[in-house]
């Protein structure tokens, strides 16, 4: 790994553990990569662990299932299409 590759990751890295929120990164097969604490305590505390474990699988454990459906359905077409959407949490 090159210098340059290290330091990315480590402000990636850094960047998620300081988000006021939630974050899942998920590979090219919906699963997920990483996350960062905060997302970690929504999933039931620190010790959850979703690493490698489907994305819908995950959202449907931690949200209602409407939520979820619609969370899904816009982040499928989001990657579908590469369309932003803008949501409102209310």
């Amino acid at each position: 790994m090159k210098a340059q590759d290290i330091s990315n990751s480590a402000q990636f890295t850094s960047l998620l553990e300081h988000m006021p929120m939630g974050v899942f990164v998920l590979d090219a097969d919906f699963r997920v990569a990483h996350m960062n604490a905060r997302s970690a305590s929504a999933c039931m505390g620190a010790s959850c662990n979703c690493i490698g474990r489907d994305y819908d699988e995950v959202l449907h454990s931690i949200r209602e299932q409407s939520y979820a459906e619609d969370t899904l359905r816009i982040l499928r077409r989001t990657l579908a299409t590469g369309d932003v959407t803008h949501l409102r949490h209310t």
